[in-house]
């Protein structure tokens, strides 16, 4: 992803403006987000019998969170560097993105998970569907705010990203 950042064009004139609309966007499809999930919660309160196992540290996960963002911006650091070899980026990360969804899929079936039990899973589905269009909502406030087209401020929630529908499987 950082790669394929610093091969954009015209990045450094335009990269306030980007970070403008990218945190007015997040701001709002992530309030709207918690908003309905924690009405979700206080409609439809999750029953389960599973036990909470001890959590690692804050500190941990903190650090696991940095990490991921220092590999973007290692990514982009070196996507400046603009080598020949790093054209295909984007490419080799689809076909990258394809292989470990396939592993998912082998790790799905490794744990005794029907595919039944997968798409039938209510909760995960009501929680996806929730958090799908109230990012869509965030997305149209997003843009209602930053003075773009509506459809603009779509395409942005409809990057709400893989994590938003994990809950589902």
């Amino acid at each position: 992803m950082g790669i394929s950042l610093a091969f954009l064009d015209n990045l450094s004139s335009n990269l306030l403006a980007v970070f403008h609309t990218a945190l007015v966007a997040a701001f709002c499809i992530l309030l709207c987000n918690l908003l309905a999930l924690r009405g979700l919660e206080k409609y439809a309160p999750w029953q389960h019998a599973h036990r909470q196992e001890k959590l690692p540290s804050r500190l941990h996960m903190a650090l696991d969170s940095l990490k991921l963002c220092g590999v973007v911006v290692i990514g982009f650091l070196l996507g400046l560097t603009q080598w020949p070899l790093l054209h295909h980026a984007s490419t080799a990360s689809e076909y990258a993105l394809i292989f470990l969804l396939f592993l998912v899929g082998i790790q799905l079936r490794g744990s005794g998970m029907t595919l039944r039990q997968i798409i039938l899973n209510r909760r995960g589905l009501l929680v996806a569907s929730v958090v799908l269009v109230s990012a869509l909502i965030g997305g149209m406030i997003a843009a209602l705010l930053l003075g773009v087209p509506l459809k603009t401020g779509l395409a942005l929630a409809s990057g709400f990203g893989w994590y938003s529908l994990s809950p589902a499987f």
